[in-house]
């Protein structure tokens, strides 16, 4: 190994296992998790109950061994650590106890109150580490990037927000859930529809206001828990809908709804038929149609029919199992964008086009120094004196859907994100 890079290597290191370095994990990159997975440079982190004993010590220790943590070294789990950490400020400040003795796995270990802290750090980030190093690792395998970019993500900082969104400020690293057929977080969906919301309102922008809606999933979350409430009251958000379709530019609108650990998508046109999207090809949840008549109730032009069935691919296990996520965000997308209509046995091509355009839209938007608010403009509601319900009940949620573009600003830049599109991606990537 040359000098250059085991003092790379080393450098990398000390970030996670020295707590003399004061920021200790935030300052690791995507690079640098990339680093700690090829060498094996992680501790290894032990089952819990892998602490049989443990007591406190006035020793201050001075061993390295006794503060810092080495390459694989074994370290007891955040589980075993609870009750030592619940424990340590009130014996050092009645007793002057600095330290911890503990019988780990069968071996004595005497660790100072940092390293305990350390550990904790280790294990708090466990997850992030490994989760940034397969998002790399498949942008990198599969080609979705070209080198510049694929090197500019690399740059990132692993715990780094998801940026240019309202609905949700998860970090970079909740995209795994984009990986292979893992369930897909409520975050990435839903920041999936108001990326498409704005993609769509850009590509039609003669319109006046947007004309598409893509609602985020707590809209049926809080109309099915309003709907069982006494008096049936509306919510702020639901009068601001209501407000937003009555001014007249509303023509379409699409809804993800989650019932029993499963996603199907609901699409709804000026004309009375809701379009239902289920990749397990599942009849409608019952409360769908009188909750959605009692949320249109008395709007021009959005009267509530029947439910019919739309045209969508069927997952199994042996193909997008667990994507149903993906297909009912596509159900709508794809009615709404043109785009190509979700296939089970394509499901991983769906999920990388989705992590691709992410960290695509993220590099663009971290670099903006204005935010969404200077982005966008307020759509026009026409009020008619409803009045929200004054329960103290748990609903609400940020709805982008009552904002547009505001010219040549959100405009220019989704401009930018499409030729990038384009011209960044691979023509292996483009002709799958």
């Amino acid at each position: 190994m040359s000098l250059e890079k085991d003092a790379l290597i080393q450098g990398v290191f000390c970030k996670i296992c020295s707590p003399k370095t004061p920021a200790y994990f935030a300052d690791l990159t995507v690079s640098d998790v990339k680093i700690i997975t090829e060498y094996n440079l992680y501790p290894v982190i032990l089952p819990p109950k892998s602490v049989s004993q443990w007591v406190f010590d006035d020793f201050v220790p001075t061993e390295e061994s006794e503060i810092t943590v080495a390459v694989g070294e074994l370290v007891p789990s955040a589980q075993d650590l609870l009750p030592i950490t619940r424990a340590m400020e009130t014996a050092y400040q009645q007793h002057e106890r600095r330290c911890v003795h503990l019988n780990l796995g069968g071996n004595l270990v005497r660790y100072h109150y940092s390293k305990i802290r350390l550990i904790l750090n280790i294990n708090n980030y466990a997850y992030t580490v490994q989760a940034m190093t397969s998002l790399i690792l498949c942008l990198e395998s599969e080609r979705l990037l070209l080198p510049n970019l694929i090197e500019e993500f690399a740059s990132i900082k692993i715990n780094e927000p998801l940026a240019g969104f309202l609905v949700t400020e998860v970090p970079v690293h909740h995209l795994t859930s984009l990986l292979d057929e893992n369930w897909v977080t409520e975050d990435i969906l839903n920041a999936r529809a108001e990326f498409t919301y704005f993609r769509r309102a850009v590509m039609f922008p003669n319109d006046m206001e947007p004309s598409f809606l893509f609602l985020p999933t707590s809209f049926f979350n809080d109309c099915r828990t309003l709907y069982s409430l006494p008096g049936r009251q509306y919510s702020p958000n639901l009068i601001a809908l209501r407000s937003r379709i009555r001014a007249g530019h509303v023509q379409t609108f699409g809804f993800e709804v989650w019932t029993a650990d499963h996603y199907c998508s609901f699409f709804k046109f000026t004309i009375p038929e809701i379009e239902h999207g289920d990749s397990m090809k599942s009849f409608p949840p019952s409360d769908v149609l009188p909750i959605l008549r009692w949320v249109l109730a008395d709007l021009s032009g959005f009267n509530v029919g029947a439910i019919t069935a739309g045209s969508i691919d069927r997952q199994s296990a042996l193909a997008g199992g667990g994507s149903c996520g993906i297909a009912s965000t596509n159900f709508i997308e794809s009615r709404a964008l043109g785009t190509p209509r979700w296939r089970a046995n394509r499901s991983a091509h769906f999920r990388q086009e989705m992590i691709r355009d992410f960290v695509l839209y993220h590099l663009i938007a971290r670099k903006k120094t204005t935010v969404y608010w200077d982005w966008v403009e307020p759509c026009t509601l026409i009020d008619n004196g409803e009045v929200a319900s004054g329960s103290d009940v748990a609903v609400g949620y940020s709805d982008y859907n009552l904002d547009m573009p505001r010219r040549m600003r959100h405009i220019r830049f989704m401009i930018g994100f499409n030729k990038s599109l384009g011209s960044q991606i691979y023509p292996a990537a483009l002709a799958q």
